[in-house]
């Protein structure tokens, strides 16, 4: 049970418990000798109690007050929907956990008949809901604590002789909830982050919250309200000394309240390296403070110059102090390049970085046999006008989100080497600020691992992936943008890379817009790829490429289309479904098989190609082994050119309405099969059984039947293997 949606479970035990004969109609005793008790669940997280004044907690005890109230529904007749009850008398708990007494007559049912009994239970202590129809709109908005029994059905005494006759007892009355109906309490998505910005900076905290609305917000400081801090953020304007601690926020709703972790605004200071010539990070003199950078500084270097700062095992080794700073930004002025070279360090003390490190224009990072750690954001170009170039080679790179280049100018390249791992915890951007100039990722060995985030090339501007060796892993790669704004072109020729994705539906893997693998081991087995979603997209699977999918749809969106093409020796292997187009949705997709082979079969024999919109081709020295080929309606074409075509079940073609004049012929031509039979049938209207015409045994040959057209009825024919 989630104790965050339900305020509390309540077991009513033999309290309406018996039906006595009282005059002409069957009724119902609300005996005071039931108790309300709440069962032994406990303890849950949080150790929650029932939100009523005076009430017990879990535990077995009695429910003591009267703020519950209680009303007696019921139809005539046995097994009656909940939609057919209708309500009666209306009782109150009493202080001990008792059913107040009160006896009811049911008008409707006879005695001796039979009745269908429901107990609804709510929450009045506020005095607002005198009846059910008052606190039912407010139960189901989520506004008040209410609950249901189960139905049952009873047969009823009453009238027909003296002494009555002993009456029925009302059993299995139990274990329905008192919980907030379609009611999330508030709960945090995304918790405030620490920062650290110079004095006089401006620093705003932000808070994702879940729950249903209204929710509310306060910003604590220090432990103490902020006065009119009551929204979703909170902004420290001109940041001083007195501003620096720890903040909180309180997010709260009807079902309760929760309270952030504590997130420290912390005084930044600068501290710039000032020397004209390159020099080591350590040496004091070299920077504006006369000290290396510690954990509570932003390094900047910025100057004029072209200059090398260089880490090395003398840094981590004998200046430990100096391997933290909150910020690092490396650029410089045009026509010099200021270079930041992590060698040898080691992986044992990494350089870290708490917050941003930043690259902007005519920076560099040379990362090789060391470790670098950024908490936040590495942004690799995030100024123009010149490139940024981040280098990692025998080394280890961890950032909680990498962005290479900006949309606002920055150009970046980041270079993965051998024995080099890149792992990031969020997501991977690769972007520039128009599409005549791109920013990439280029990686020849090591590991670029993004298990978690969206990987998205070129959403606005241009970007690529370039992959020549290595193994990686992302979560989830899209290419491109939606509104033509973005360019994304992705290049594989060695290595391997696998995506995880997100299911095996459109958009769910690998989102193309510009793709090539002619080498290397494309491994999307428990997701999808999609050519032509949002944008047309063109995929190309050439040389020895290898790629391998749950699912693949070329020409998914409305109005555009995909288009792959596969060549040369590749493989591909689709496992579920290959879906080419959508008639109805207008998009379109162009499959063109050149060389190599395609699998589109599963161990059961249920993989599907079908061809919906669009024409797939099957050319010389190309080979299609399929499950089960369906066009599913005319607009979509299969072309058989000369490949070879091995399907496990014979395909399904759409039927076609096709006007001939008398006395002309009609030819019915399509590919057989090896010793499998054929039956040709035919009806003079759809309605019709179908009958048979000829029948022939296949030789694995493409068949053409000639059927004479005379002056008959219209005819249909189909071709049914047996």
């Amino acid at each position: 049970m989630n104790s965050a949606a339900k305020i509390g479970l309540l077991t009513l035990v033999a309290g309406l418990a018996a039906l006595n004969a009282l005059g002409a109609q069957g009724t119902v005793d609300f005996d005071n000798g039931g108790t309300v008790n709440a069962p032994n669940y406990g303890p849950e997280p949080g150790s929650p109690t029932l939100s009523k004044s005076g009430s017990t907690s879990y535990g077995g005890s009695a429910l003591a007050g009267a703020g519950y109230r209680a009303q007696l529904f019921y139809a005539a007749g046995s097994g009656q929907p909940e939609s057919a009850l209708v309500g009666s008398s209306i009782t109150t708990f009493t202080t001990g956990g008792f059913v107040s007494a009160l006896t009811d007559t049911l008008s409707t049912v006879a005695p001796g008949g039979a009745a269908t009994i429901q107990i609804r239970v709510w929450d009045n202590s506020s005095g607002s809901y005198s009846s059910w129809s008052l606190a039912q709109t407010d139960w189901q908005s989520g506004k008040l604590a209410a609950g249901k029994s189960p139905l049952f059905s009873v047969a009823m005494t009453g009238g027909g002789g003296i002494p009555p006759a002993p009456p029925a007892v009302l059993n299995g009355l139990v274990s329905f909830n008192i919980y907030w109906t379609s009611y999330n309490s508030a709960g945090i998505t995304n918790q405030p982050v620490s920062q650290a910005v110079p004095a006089g900076q401006t620093a705003t905290f932000s808070v994702g919250a879940s729950g249903t609305p209204p929710l509310t917000y306060q910003w604590r400081f220090n432990g103490s309200a902020i006065p009119g801090a009551a929204a979703s953020s909170y902004t420290v304007l001109s940041v001083q000394p007195s501003n620096t601690g720890p903040y909180t926020v309180v997010v709260g709703n009807l079902g309760g309240s929760v309270t952030s972790t504590v997130a420290t605004l912390s005084l930044l200071t600068t501290n710039p390296w000032i020397a004209n010539a390159s020099a080591k990070w350590e040496t004091a003199s070299n920077w504006g403070l006369a000290v290396p950078p510690g954990y509570t500084q932003w390094a900047l270097i910025t100057n004029a110059g072209t200059k090398q700062v260089t880490i090395d095992a003398t840094t981590s080794g004998s200046f430990s102090n100096s391997m933290t700073v909150t910020n690092l930004t490396i650029g410089a002025p045009s026509g010099a390049t200021n270079t930041l070279s992590v060698t040898n360090a080691g992986t044992n003390l990494p350089l870290h970085v708490l917050f941003q490190l930043d690259l902007s224009s005519n920076a560099a990072l040379s990362l090789y046999n060391s470790s670098l750690e950024v908490d936040g954001t590495l942004t690799v170009g995030s100024s123009g006008p010149s490139f940024a170039v981040a280098t990692i080679s025998n080394a280890t790179l961890s950032a909680g989100t990498l962005n290479v280049g900006s949309s606002a100018g920055g150009l970046g390249s980041l270079v993965i080497q051998s024995n080099a791992v890149v792992n990031v915890s969020s997501n991977i951007t690769i972007v520039s600020s128009s599409l005549s100039s791109t920013s990439s990722i280029s990686i020849s060995g090591g590991s670029l691992i993004a298990s978690n985030g969206l990987v998205q090339i070129g959403p606005t501007g241009s970007g690529q992936l370039l992959i020549s060796g290595g193994s990686h892993t992302l979560r989830q790669l899209r290419l491109g943008s939606t509104n033509a704004s973005g360019s994304g072109f992705f290049h594989m020729s060695g290595g391997s890379l696998k995506i995880l994705g997100h299911g095996t539906g459109p958009g769910a893997g690998l989102d193309s817009n510009f793709i090539i693998v002619d080498g290397g081991d494309l491994d999307g087995s428990g997701t999808s790829i999609t050519i032509g979603d949002g944008h047309d997209s063109n995929a190309y699977l050439a040389g020895n490429g290898l790629g391998q999918y749950a699912a693949m749809y070329v020409g998914y969106s409305p109005g555009v289309t995909g288009t792959y093409i596969q060549s040369d020796t590749s493989t591909m292997f689709i496992s579920t479904n290959l879906i080419v187009g959508d008639c109805l949705g207008s998009a379109v997709g162009l499959v063109t098989l050149n060389g190599g082979t395609l699998y589109v079969t599963n161990a059961a024999h249920t993989a599907l190609l079908d061809v919906r919109n669009g024409v797939f081709q099957l050319n010389s020295n190309a080979t299609l082994v399929v499950d089960n080929l369906v066009l599913t309606n005319g607009c979509g074409v299969f072309a058989l050119n000369g490949g070879t075509l091995i399907p496990f079940h014979p395909p399904l073609l759409p039927p076609r309405t096709v006007p001939l004049s008398s006395g002309g012929n009609f030819g019915l031509s399509f590919q057989t099969m090896g010793n499998q039979t054929y039956l040709i049938q035919q009806k003079t209207n759809l309605a019709a059984d179908w009958v048979l015409y000829t029948n022939f045994v296949g030789d694995g040959s493409q068949l053409r039947l000639v059927i004479p057209i005379t002056n008959a009825p219209n005819r249909f024919f189909r071709v049914l293997p047996q």
